[in-house]
């Protein structure tokens, strides 16, 4: 909420009004005599005076009628680094009816960063908190679409259009009247919470201050590859592209006390209850999981204190990683809107994404059952994955070191399959490994131990494609949803202690051998001695920094 200097109270519903209110870049103050030179030099400009019932030519002395005016009523000039560039007004209060009319406006030459719906938005609480009113509506003229859209962004609903109810330099003019119920704004304060905190990330409002950073890492043109953002990249664009989320719920990744990034949420639609998410991260930050986190914990936020139903999110096709991030929060791909869009002037496809509540709220606690590398797609084994099962388990050499049936036979792959789809995912996920199309093997997560917080890490890839790095690869993303998703301290493996090349992938995953039990019996096979692999939830985290 805005900070504020109340004024006493009187008869008078306005009275109660605070004359001061301070937002993050704003400072809201009565109207003075000494601001004439400021409205007279910003409403002179014709462009300015478009859709609005004021003096053309615009003169000096309108400009002190028009602030005189302004010193009866409840009336703000919007101050802007030490500059007073417009004003917000309420007007036409009724008391018997508990309703007031709001307006505002904003020298041209700050349209566009969001000040005119800041400045609104604290008035439009303030009322709501300092005075007994149930309704505030404003009037624009339907052709201004920015008017339009400030007033939708401060909850706003347009009920009608007074069809030429006006003149405007002797022209009739239509107004549309858009107006919000104190029980909506009531509604609408169960919002979205301002900072967010992870184990690793602290989401905060952004500021005009991120400025540079985003600068700095927006003119990165590795960064901008897939997005529809210009080349090269301006301190103007930094400051536009800022000026534009702080319309929005948006905040800034913040790493160890640095900006590395940031989430948004756009397109929010109250009656349909769904919004898009949108999320970046400085390239010298990327593959640390902090997209997935913190575009994890904003969707968990809109689901929570929004109610949406639905949250979409868009991408290029050719943008792996910012698929991974995606499908690693539950989100599933809808579709491929094809050429839809211009990235520098060449078309290009959009993959579209979503989850919905119902997924939302299935899958907490729970792990992703798709997720994307580099190279493989992990995803839950199907009953159509038997002739490829068949194909590398039936492979003598490939079940040397496993406790599976000798010889192999396909009604044993039938069997696996059986097996893993009867499991509950959220207790023990098990994944096919997908290459070109083909499974070539499995990661699994089994036996978890509530007490001490633990889960095995199980795993096997055909011969054929063994010494490709594809089980180091998968594994690795298997270690770090876990983590990423269950409140794990340790997710730990085992091998044969003569399998040398199953020790590598678990060493290069970043565990360490902890033991050796000898003679143990996995699974019922024939005693063997077992080597115990571990990693620490705050090992895998270092490994990340």
């Amino acid at each position: 909420m805005p900070e504020l200097s109340i004024v006493n109270r009187s008869d008078n519903c306005m009275d109660e009004m605070p004359k001061e209110i301070r937002t993050e870049r704003l400072l809201l103050r009565p109207f003075r005599m000494s601001d004439v030179d400021d409205v007279f030099q910003y409403a002179q400009d014709p462009e300015w005076a478009r859709y609005l019932h004021v003096p053309q030519p615009y003169l000096r002395s309108d400009a002190e009628e028009f602030v005189a005016l302004q010193l009866e009523d409840p009336s703000w000039a919007i101050v802007y680094q030490g500059r007073m560039i417009g004003g917000v007004y309420l007007h036409d209060p009724n008391r018997r009816h508990l309703t007031s009319g709001i307006g505002y406006s904003i020298a041209r030459t700050h349209w566009s960063r969001g000040i005119a719906t800041e400045a609104v938005s604290a008035v439009v609480a303030a009322a709501f908190e300092h005075t007994e009113l149930r309704r505030i509506w404003a009037a624009a003229d339907p052709r201004n679409v920015a008017s339009h859209r400030v007033m939708e962004k401060n909850g706003m609903v347009r009920e009608g259009v007074f069809r030429q109810n006006v003149l405007v330099r002797g022209e009739p003019a239509d107004t549309s009247v858009y107006a919000i119920l104190r029980v909506d704004w009531e509604a609408s304060m169960d919002v979205m919470p301002k900072e967010i905190r992870t184990e690793r990330l602290l989401l905060r409002p952004l500021r005009m201050s991120d400025v540079d950073v985003v600068y700095q890492y927006a003119q990165d043109p590795e960064w901008a590859r897939y997005l529809d953002v210009p080349q090269p990249y301006l301190r103007s664009d930094a400051e536009e592209f800022v000026s534009q989320q702080l319309d929005y719920p948006s905040w800034a990744i913040v790493f160890e006390g640095r900006m590395v990034g940031g989430v948004y949420l756009h397109d929010l639609d109250s009656k349909r209850l769904t919004a898009e998410v949108g999320y970046t991260v400085a390239r010298p930050h990327r593959s640390r999981g902090f997209a997935t986190v913190a575009v994890s914990a904003v969707v968990a936020a809109a689901f929570e204190h929004l109610k949406l139903r639905r949250i979409w999110a868009a991408t290029d096709p050719r943008n792996v990683a910012s698929q991974r991030v995606l499908e690693k929060i539950g989100m599933l791909r809808e579709g491929v809107l094809r050429q839809n869009r211009l990235v520098r002037g060449e078309a290009a496809d959009t993959s579209v994404y979503a989850i919905l509540r119902d997924d939302w709220e299935s899958r907490a606690d729970e792990m992703p059952r798709e997720i994307r590398t580099e190279r493989l797609l992990l995803r839950p084994f199907r009953t159509s994955d038997v002739d490829d099962v068949y194909d590398y388990a039936h492979d003598p050499e490939w079940g040397r070191f496993l406790p599976v049936p000798k010889p192999y036979l396909r009604s044993d792959a039938e069997e696996f399959l059986r097996r893993q789809l009867a499991k509950k995912w959220s207790e023990e996920p098990d994944w096919a490994v997908v290459f070109d199309g083909k499974v070539i093997g499995g990661v699994s997560l089994h036996d978890p131990d509530s007490e001490h917080r633990s889960i095995e890490l199980g795993y096997a890839v055909a011969r054929a494609h063994w010494s490709r790095g594809f089980t180091t690869e998968a594994v690795k993303a298997i270690v770090a949803a876990a983590f990423t998703y269950l409140d794990l301290k340790i997710v730990w493996a085992s091998a044969d202690v003569q399998n040398i090349a199953s020790w590598r992938v678990m060493e290069k995953v970043g565990m360490t051998r902890q033991r050796v039990i000898q003679q143990a019996s996995p699974s019922g096979g024939s005693p063997v001695d077992l080597a115990i692999y571990a990693i620490s939830r705050e090992e895998w985290q270092a490994k990340q920094a």
